[in-house]
């Protein structure tokens, strides 16, 4: 008898044995999984609390063909299977989900057929919109280089395309996000109208007025104008439009100088009648954007020219414009290289800002490159505009420009490459509506005009369009704007958090790299030892904190427990419904139950720092076979608290 109850205990034994092997070894496969996914900043391991991010199924859906780093969940919709998996910007599915702006997820996603097929004439109605008075008409700058064309090919290489540059893009210091690639309409070929009706579907769904194609005209030989003929000639695209003459050099520099010069600008009487004829067709269409009932003509660099020689085009081509039926050309060149005189000296109707090229004020930032050959500057933008320092008041008639963004690295990263960090579509929306309004206070009927620097400008990071780490969210905003819910949707929307659990070396420094990069508004590092502060704990080479980041140190916590209590009570004070929360590979499904028993309404990423110290060869390393295996046990024992016993 007793050897039958030994015989029975060893089996039962060994029985417990196999199956807590077995869950071990689910576990750690889980676990180390986590590792691939420490790399980018953002990429979650996991994904929990809200009913559209399925749990543990975030580290799946983070990456694309190509492999790069996403900031997207896959969000499933349930609308009767019309379409499934669609990549949205996390947050701003979120935001539509909770119903916070009163529309139906998928209609206000960005790529939802039902949106785009709800455009019906709002591009036919911008130029009937600007006769309302509380009305204005956003102009975006559009690139026409994504297509080949014979001069690229001779070049640059044959092949070459505004992509070339786009793709080959690196980051140069930590945290610096490249490459920005696209989603939606993707690597498009401007040859195609396609590619066109999706940017005008895009263009009006978000309130975009019209386009301002860039116009590259060098005495009769023209470039890269294409796209803009096929738009012309077909009535389908109709979201209004104007033409903006790039008149510069074309340099390998790509700023207009004139070293390595492709192309050089010149420009004489002998171009006037040529020129004029040939815009003409442009001037006829219907869809051209007019301002009193005048084609609006936009020329980038008057100086160049000479005040006399533009003064008397300009003369010419408003003499042209009413011999011709279609009205004196309403003449704006950009305010770009210190252009600040009079307009009307020049035969201009005005001007408009080129905010680039107006960088004082701006504080550079010190950052250690990736590459000592790279030669790039790189200054604070979100501190420029949350100070309110692009609130200029102009002598002459002067329209507001807007950036979403601007890093020019992938065409100049060796070349005074230029980075505006800190751009994120709250600090653009925040520049936009203060330019609606201005606008909307100085002027009045057609001349309500606000421009977008740029609708696609890529290798400039210079964008509407969407990419894969906002998705759609700077249109979202320049449609919020418009729509004058820009503040009270911001006021709704409550803040994103990032809270870093101690205990791992390098936690601290991920959790910092997400606050750089704009994932979270706020960071709390919980499980602080006594008498440590900030300074002490970012001193370390590893962490580069940016300025005036709002960081809280945590003191009460001692262990996974008190760190879930500890974050439960700062969201709770902040008022936080969604947060990042990193900590080592590990450390993710215990603490994940911590804090979902916590706070079990809250939508959580979390988020794996490097652990160097635990092999992912633990079979091999008892040490951390022993580590992996009390961290599986403790693991179990919570679950067994919460879930089997109902603690």
């Amino acid at each position: 008898m007793r050897h039958r109850v030994i015989i029975i205990a060893a089996f039962v034994g060994l029985m417990l044995f196999l199956v807590w092997f077995g869950g071990f070894l689910i576990f750690n496969r889980t676990v180390f999984s986590y590792v691939q996914m420490q790399a980018a900043p953002g990429n979650a391991a996991e994904s929990s609390g809200a009913e559209y991010a399925a749990p543990g199924n975030a580290a799946q859906n983070r990456r694309t063909d190509c492999g790069e780093a996403q900031a997207y969940v896959r969000a499933m919709f349930d609308d009767g299977g019309k379409r499934q998996g669609d990549f949205v910007a996390y947050r701003e599915y979120r935001q539509e989900a909770a119903g916070s702006r009163g529309v139906k997820p998928e209609a206000a996603a960005g790529k939802s057929e039902d949106r785009a097929g709800k455009s019906e004439d709002r591009a036919g109605t911008s130029g009937v919109r600007a006769g309302k008075e509380n009305v204005v008409r956003v102009i975006a700058l559009y690139l026409p280089q994504y297509h080949q064309f014979e001069e690229n090919n001779r070049w640059h290489g044959r092949g070459f395309t505004e992509w070339t540059n786009v793709t080959a893009a690196r980051p140069m210091f930590a945290g610096h996000y490249q490459p920005k690639l696209p989603i939606d309409v993707g690597f498009y070929d401007l040859t195609h109208d396609d590619a066109m009706k999706r940017q005008v579907e895009l263009a009006q769904n978000y309130g975009i007025g019209g386009f301002a194609f860039y116009y590259y005209w060098f005495s009769g030989k023209k470039l890269m104008e294409k796209p803009v003929y096929n738009y012309l000639a077909n009535p389908a695209l109709n979201l209004p439009f104007c033409l903006h003459w790039a008149n510069e050099n074309w340099s390998k520099r790509w700023d207009g100088g004139n070293r390595e010069l492709l192309m050089e600008q010149t420009f004489s009487r002998e171009d006037f009648e040529p020129f004029a004829k040939d815009l003409l067709p442009f001037f006829q269409d219907p869809r051209y954007i007019r301002v009193n009932g005048r084609p609006l003509f936009i020329v980038y660099r008057p100086a160049p020219i000479g005040k006399e020689l533009f003064r008397a085009f300009a003369a010419y081509l408003k003499q042209f414009g009413r011999e011709h039926g279609v009205g004196e050309p309403y003449i704006v060149a950009t305010k770009a290289f210190g252009f600040y005189d009079n307009p009307a000296d020049w035969g201009l109707d005005a001007v408009m800002e080129f905010e680039l090229d107006n960088i004082y004020g701006l504080r550079q930032k010190n950052t250690a490159k990736i590459d000592e050959r790279a030669d790039f500057r790189v200054f604070d933008w979100a501190e420029y505009i949350n100070s309110g320092k692009m609130k200029k008041d102009y002598a002459f008639k002067t329209f507001r420009t807007v950036f979403p963004r601007w890093d020019n690295t992938p065409r100049k990263a060796y070349s005074g490459a230029l980075v505006f960090d800190g751009t994120t579509p709250e600090v653009y929306g925040r520049w936009l509506d203060y330019a609606v309004k201005d606008t909307k206070e100085k002027f009045a009927g057609d001349e309500r005009l606000v421009f977008v620097n740029a609708w696609n400008e890529w290798a400039e990071g210079a964008m509407l369009e969407p990419d894969r780490r906002y998705g759609y969210a700077y249109l979202d905003v320049t449609r919020a704007v418009l729509d004058g819910r820009f503040g009270a949707a911001a006021a709704e929307t409550p803040p994103v958090g990032i809270a870093v659990l101690t205990g791992g070396r390098n936690r601290i420094a991920k959790a910092v790299e997400l606050l750089n990069g704009g994932y979270g508004e706020r960071l709390l590092i919980s499980g602080v030892q006594p008498g440590i502060g900030l300074q002490v704990i970012t001193s370390r080479e590893d962490i580069r904190l940016e300025s005036s980041q709002p960081i809280d140190l945590g003191y009460r916590a001692t262990d996974t427990v008190g760190n879930a209590r500890e974050v439960r009570e700062w969201a709770g004070k902040y008022g936080m419904k969604e947060f990042y929360v990193v900590t080592s590979f590990y450390h993710i499904p215990r603490s994940r139950l911590e804090l979902e028993h916590e706070m079990p309404e809250a939508v959580m990423h979390f988020v794996a720092a490097d652990t160097p110290n635990v092999s992912p060869e633990w079979w091999k390393n008892w040490r951390s076979f022993r580590f992996m295996a009390a961290e599986y046990t403790k693991f179990l024992l919570v679950y067994a608290q919460y879930n089997l016993l109902g603690l």
